[in-house]
């Protein structure tokens, strides 16, 4: 889910040792620390002549230092109790800016077309299946305003606690399957940190983001992977833990 760095929050679960701090519906974990390509989408809100949106929020820190940049946010998450203790400690004199959304993206938000100036999707996209991908690309495109930008952040293969992964999803690669980080079976692969994940996978890669971005009509302005250095040494692999997107709705 999303990340950042904020005050400790007694409404917000304590970080486990490795810093993270579990979601409430074990859709993952937050981290405290902002990565280049939220803090672009944060830095860009200072200009927006239209609302924001976070897809996956969690608690909301890229949200609220959106909001302190002046944006007016629309903030989306799957788990409804996240966006209620982002209401709660989301500072008093920000709280007419911010618009709290629950529900699955793309199929349960109502937006209207060309009215989000910009969107952060950041570690959700690996939580959607391939359908679910095509159709949130889709949705983003569509309810971007023309010259809009999505900011994405997804995890990849190339973590140390999924290396036995690894194989099966280089023979997938090998044998042309579309998106070989897709898994239903986490369990028989991860080797830490899995209490607070789901069954299901879907790593994406630099090759797998380029096509569905570009299918739905968005260009890139910068597409490459992130080297984790935050990300605890039971996770960090070889610099290729996460990608980081920037398209354009042209």
């Amino acid at each position: 889910m999303n990340h950042g760095s904020f005050d400790k929050h007694k409404l917000i679960p304590e970080p486990l040792p490795s810093g993270l701090i579990p979601t409430l519906n074990k859709m993952g974990y937050m981290t405290q620390f902002i990565d280049e390509y939220s803090q672009k989408f944060i830095d860009d809100a200072k200009y927006a002549d239209a609302p924001v949106l976070e897809i996956g929020a969690a608690y909301g820190i890229a949200t609220l230092q959106a909001l302190s940049n002046g944006a007016r946010v629309v903030s989306n998450d799957l788990d409804e109790q996240h966006l209620k203790i982002l209401g709660q400690i989301c500072p008093k004199e920000l709280l007419h800016n911010l618009i709290l959304l629950p529900g699955k993206f793309p199929d349960d938000i109502n937006i209207d077309d060309n009215s989000i100036y910009s969107i952060l999707m950041c570690r959700v996209v690996h939580f959607f299946t391939p359908v679910e991908i095509k159709q949130a690309f889709k949705k983003a495109f569509n309810i971007l305003a023309p010259g809009g930008k999505i900011y994405i952040i997804a995890d990849t293969p190339y973590q140390k606690n999924w290396s036995k992964f690894l194989a099966t999803y280089e023979q997938k690669k090998r044998s042309g399957e579309k998106f070989p980080g897709f898994i239903v079976n986490s369990d028989d692969f991860i080797t830490d940190l899995a209490f607070n994940l789901p069954k299901m996978f879907n790593f994406m890669d630099t090759e797998v983001l380029l096509r569905e971005l570009t299918e739905v009509g968005f260009l890139i302005e910068k597409l490459e992977y992130i080297n984790r250095l935050n990300y605890p040494e039971t996770v960090r692999l070889d610099g290729r833990e996460s990608v980081g997107a920037i398209a354009v709705k042209s």
